[in-house]
């Protein structure tokens, strides 16, 4: 019986360290990659 206990709680310390630390840190990079696409293409159209 505890290593159902054990499984369940590893699971939720793993789905709650892929909610909170994971995907913010994905969308950020994310958004910053098309901060500097943005920025490059403005930068070729001043030239």
């Amino acid at each position: 019986m505890s290593s159902i206990v054990e499984s369940a709680l590893y699971r939720a310390i793993g789905g709650f360290f892929a909610a909170f630390v994971l995907l913010p840190a994905a969308v950020i990079f994310c958004v910053y990659l098309v901060y500097i696409v943005v920025k490059v293409i403005q930068e070729r159209r001043k030239k």
